[in-house]
């Protein structure tokens, strides 16, 4: 079965073997939250290309927030979760240099809704589990490991922290770009190239470290 059927049905995890390349875009926001701490917390929004959100929503009734509604929006919120859970919530956050990811966990339950534009965003709220090293410097990479999305960040503003700069790492697009899904992509192959995006940025945040 194509994979945009089963994200109709719930964006339920595909095999990655069974992709040849991405097939559907997402963009990500990530504000970073710092505590006395250190890093406190981390909200996540993703937002699917306008082809797949009309095929996921189609699926669903929206209340007057454009909020999925009913027992098949549950569903759809856990297949989601599933999804993201899987890759880590597509996101790798760490000090700069270091040698793994910080582990995330939900804070609140993942929220779904309809934009202006018709496009489906998903809100995360996330945390990290155990104790977190104080840097100057982060890392934040957004990137679906199983390659069915291509994910990142098309504007520096999409990644957020309360003192620290951002830049952006090195934009994809042209032919390194993966396909971005249009009304006729029924079939592997037939979408056009996404516009480029990042998949990496940085944050400098001085005096935290």
């Amino acid at each position: 079965m194509h994979r945009a059927a089963l994200l109709a049905a719930g964006l339920a995890v595909a095999a990655p073997a069974a992709l040849a390349h991405p097939e559907g875009v997402l963009d990500c926001a990530v504000r970073v939250a710092f505590g006395t701490k250190g890093l406190a917390g981390v909200e996540l929004e993703l937002t699917l290309d306008p082809v797949s959100s009309k095929k996921v929503l189609a699926q669903h009734t929206l209340d007057s927030a454009g909020v999925p509604s009913g027992p098949p929006a549950a569903a759809l919120r856990d297949a989601v979760r599933e999804l993201l859970q899987t890759s880590g919530w597509m996101l790798d956050l760490r000090p700069a240099g270091a040698a793994s990811a910080l582990t995330l966990a939900e804070t609140a339950p993942l929220a779904l809704r309809r934009e202006t534009s018709g496009q489906l965003a998903i809100q995360a709220r996330l945390a990290p589990v155990g104790e977190v090293p104080t840097a100057a410097a982060w890392r934040v990479v957004c990137r679906d490991p199983t390659w069915y999305w291509f994910a990142g960040f098309t504007r520096p503003d999409q990644v957020q922290a309360a003192g620290c700069s951002v830049a952006l790492g090195e934009l994809q697009g042209s032919g390194e770009a993966p396909e971005a899904a249009t009304e006729s992509d029924d079939q592997h192959g037939d979408a056009p190239h996404a516009a480029p995006r990042a998949q990496e940025a940085r944050l400098s945040c001085p005096g935290r470290g």
